[in-house]
């Protein structure tokens, strides 16, 4: 079975909905996903915390192909950070990545915002996938500004370490980092990272000293 054969024997909805991607269409050979504790292997299935209007016929692994998108997918990490007080810390893992379902705002919400793919099975080989962890995100600071006609805007702010020689992409204007470390502060309602600055490992180090390891928690793997 390829992936066409995969799509083919969905509902109707979802083929309508959605479309196969390849690493040839964005010119990128590599998905990204953040998480709290990294598993081995990543099994495909419906995850338990997907927002009520999601597709959750489809046993999938959500990927994204910016950072950007893998903040506003994984959706918890305000939580996380309301939650642990001091902020939040995460992987930021690569899967190796050649196609994939993409699908569209009728069966994930925030489909638009993120670019959302899906890792589905459709053969021995994606019986499960392999990441690579290539790097870290903290996320420390949240701020919600309010501004005429009641819009409010969020902002995250924090640090990322890339410890790869990856070029990784930071949002939809295909903007990248590379091995080093950084300073972010992330638009997520113009779904873009507008400030980005190169730091030392010290500084980097400062705010992860700051902020509450969130290793012992229970892994999150899966959930977005």
């Amino acid at each position: 079975m390829d992936i066409q054969d995969y799509i083919n024997i969905q509902t109707p909805y979802v083929r309508k909905n959605s479309v196969i991607l390849s690493a040839s269409d964005i010119d990128q050979d590599f998905m990204l996903h953040i998480d709290v504790k990294t598993p081995r292997y990543f099994y495909p299935r419906i995850s338990e915390k997907q927002a009520a209007s999601e597709d959750k016929s489809v046993p999938r692994i959500t990927v994204a192909p910016t950072l950007v998108g893998c903040i506003i997918g994984y959706a918890i990490v305000h939580g996380d950070i309301r939650h642990l007080d001091k902020g939040a810390y995460y992987d930021i893992n690569k899967f190796d990545f050649t196609t994939g379902i993409k699908p569209n705002h009728n069966l994930v919400y925030d489909a638009r915002a993120t670019s959302e793919v899906w890792l589905v099975t459709y053969n021995e080989a994606t019986f499960r996938y392999k990441p690579t962890t290539i790097g870290k995100l903290l996320i420390n600071k949240i701020t919600n500004t309010r501004h005429s006609g009641n819009k409010v805007s969020e902002v995250y702010e924090g640090v990322v370490w890339i410890k790869s020689n990856d070029k990784v992409r930071l949002d939809y204007t295909g903007r990248t980092i590379e091995k080093g470390y950084y300073k972010i502060v992330a638009d997520l309602n113009n779904l873009y990272i507008p400030n980005i600055s190169k730091i030392t490992k010290s500084d980097f180090d400062v705010v992860k000293k700051d902020t509450t390891s969130m290793e012992s928690l229970k892994p999150n793997y899966g959930e977005w």
